[in-house]
């Protein structure tokens, strides 16, 4: 009986990566002998955490795809890193705008420039108010009569 090869790691890997294609693929490479860094070209990993937010490169966090699959799935990453991005610098901006409120108000005696100082941070409407309508005001109906 003669002694085992040792089985290179990249041949384990592409074995392994290999089961999760479907039967048909994996028979007909398979009967075609393809080599193991074919099978290793196939697929990416994706990170379950995001890269971005945190995630680890760890075994435990990685998820082997298909490429296409991949790009795909990478395209929503994308939008969902950019979009906690800009909702992170908005928050951090309404933070440095509070506190500078608050500063201007604890440092202001009771006096003028306190009024001069609060009406300056205070945020202008976007709409203008509009003016009720008079109580007393007569309205027409549809056929013109006054009610």
């Amino acid at each position: 009986m003669s002694e085992r090869r040792y089985i290179p790691f990249p041949e384990k890997l592409a074995s392994a990566l290999a089961c999760l294609l479907p039967q048909e693929q994996r028979d007909a490479l398979r009967a075609d002998k393809v080599g193991s860094q074919f099978i290793l070209n196939l697929f990416q990993f994706d990170h379950i955490v995001l890269h971005a937010q945190g995630g680890a490169d760890n075994w435990w966090n990685l998820d082997p795809k298909q490429i296409a699959e991949h790009r795909e799935k990478s395209k929503r990453d994308t939008a969902i890193v950019a979009k906690s991005k800009r909702i992170v610098r908005k928050q951090a901006a309404h933070r440095v705008s509070m506190e500078s409120i608050r500063r201007a108000s604890e440092a202001c005696n009771p006096t003028i420039d306190c009024i001069v100082a609060d009406s300056l941070h205070r945020i202008k409407r976007k709409w203008p108010s509009r003016p009720f309508p008079n109580k007393k005001r007569k309205f027409a109906n549809r056929n013109g009569n006054k009610i």
